[in-house]
């Protein structure tokens, strides 16, 4: 007589979905099953922990959760196929990026890769694109970059776009080119500008001020050897980028009358037009304080921010 083959069965009351694990088997939660996808999404949070700690003298747990972050922003892109980015850049910005990498001994391909995770960890904002109206020499750069990789920086950039109120034509939006340009002009300290040109002046911006501003302005330059575009160019870049906001301006009161001249400086149109609507963008309105800022305005605090002109000598009815 053979052995009865036995069945297991489920205990009475146990739902057929409820299976037995083995022991030891643990289950993770979603919190639990976290991917260095995940972290790199928590990733500027996770740096600001880290600074935090640092300066509550924390160092070991700052460690810890650097070391976390470092593991994050190790590529893991073996599974991934790759994709070739051609990048339109200037003769001299491609030459210099090339040589600096020489003589690091790293790749072009590598160092962008390695830039663009550390977009995704939040350790850098990108700038908001500009239009290029400067002609000059260009050249196409090609970058590979792995195709999991570029797919989460293109989400990314939309996503940053978005929160940062960018309206922007499809020819000028953040997107995953503009970032990998972006991340090797901070990875190699090179400014992607066409040499000579990187503030083409096709305009002029004309301002009626008191005469003795105009005159201390053009003074303090000629003794600095400065010219006023270029100081103004300077400016407009860190106003863009949000480096430096200008005090709210002043107004004459109603009635009041004063001696003015005019006052010409050259500028790069398309510069002043994203200096105009940046100073009406209601966020970064809200942002400073709930003043708007003309292109004018911006330029009037630059100089005497750069020049060290008293304030009266532009608003002299202020006292």
């Amino acid at each position: 007589m053979g052995v009865p083959t036995t069945h297991s069965r489920r205990p009475p009351g146990r739902p057929a979905r409820e299976r037995r694990r083995p022991e030891g088997h643990a289950t993770l939660s979603p919190r639990q099953k976290t991917g260095r996808r995940d972290l790199r999404a928590a990733g500027k949070t996770a740096q600001q922990a880290v600074r935090h700690l640092n300066e509550q003298g924390e160092e070991d747990m700052a460690n810890a959760v650097q070391a976390i972050l470092d593991y994050a922003a190790t590529p893991a892109w073996h599974s991934s196929g790759v994709t070739t980015l051609s990048l339109l850049v200037p003769i001299a910005f491609r030459d210099r990026v090339q040589e600096l990498a020489d003589t690091e001994g790293v790749k072009l391909s590598s160092a962008a890769t390695g830039e663009l995770n550390n977009f995704l960890l939040g350790g850098w904002e990108p700038t908001q694109p500009r239009r290029r109206t400067a002609s000059g020499d260009m050249v196409t750069m090609n970058i590979t970059v792995p195709e999991t990789l570029l797919a989460e920086v293109e989400q990314a950039a939309k996503r940053y776009a978005s929160e940062q109120g960018w309206t922007l034509s499809p020819q000028m939006a953040l997107n995953a080119r503009k970032l990998t340009i972006q991340a090797l002009e901070r990875r190699f300290g090179v400014v992607q500008e066409v040499e000579g040109r990187g503030w083409d002046a096709d305009d002029r911006l004309l301002m009626d001020v008191p005469e003795e501003f105009r005159d201390r302005v053009q003074a303090a330059a000629r003794h600095d050897r400065a010219e006023l575009s270029r100081t103004l160019r300077d400016a407009y870049a860190r106003f863009l980028s949000g480096e430096w906001t200008p005090p709210k301006p002043k107004y004459a009161p109603r009635g009041h009358g004063m001696s003015k001249v005019r006052m010409v400086i050259q500028v790069n149109s398309a510069v002043r037009d994203q200096v105009k609507a940046a100073g009406a963008d209601p966020k970064r309105v809200k942002a400073r304080g709930g003043y708007k800022l003309s292109p004018r305005q911006v330029a009037l605090a630059a100089l005497m921010d750069a020049y060290d002109v008293p304030e009266n000598l532009l608003y002299p009815w202020a006292g």
